[in-house]
Order: C-alpha cells, then sequence, then structure tokens
C-alpha cells in the first residue's frame, strides 16, 4: 500500500495532505481514464497532464465524464529517499 504522505508541490495546504491521507484509507476502486491528452510537461519533478473529454470507468463500470480535467503528480518522500541510495 501506498504511503499516506505526499510531497505536494509548492503552497500546498493542509487539505491537500488529508485528502490524500483520505484517499489512500478510504478509495478502494480501480479507475480508468480514458480522453485526449491535450497538453503535459514537467517541472521541477512535477507532471502536470491536461486532459480534454474525460471520462473514468470505475469497476462497477459506472462511468463519469468530464469536459476538461487537469492531473498533478509529484514523487513522494519515499520515492526520493529511495532515488538517493
Amino acid at each position: 500500500m501506498a504511503s499516506a504522505y505526499y510531497e505536494f508541490y509548492r503552497g500546498s495546504s493542509y487539505f491537500d495532505k488529508s485528502l490524500a491521507d483520505t484517499m489512500v484509507k478510504q478509495v478502494k476502486t480501480k479507475t480508468t481514464l480514458k480522453g485526449h491528452l491535450h497538453t503535459y510537461r514537467l517541472c521541477d519533478d512535477v507532471w502536470t497532464f491536461l486532459v480534454k473529454n474525460a471520462s473514468f470507468k470505475m469497476e462497477s463500470n459506472d462511468m463519469v465524464t468530464a469536459p476538461k480535467i487537469k492531473i498533478i503528480a509529484c514523487k513522494n518522500g519515499d520515492a526520493i529517499e529511495a532515488g538517493k541510495k
């Protein structure tokens, strides 16, 4: 299971950390994401993805769609420490 602590990009808040903790502990459904990858970029080890016409398909076959989403992903503290060894 992934670490409950995530290293957030500049200016993170307590809400961000509590949201990540809640997702690790309570979200159990796998999801498939499909859409048009409009933009992606990497800056300071932080990936940003802009996806248009996104659709999320859950294990229960429920579908959720959105015209546009932004995904921001960065390394957690465990991954950074492992890279230094």
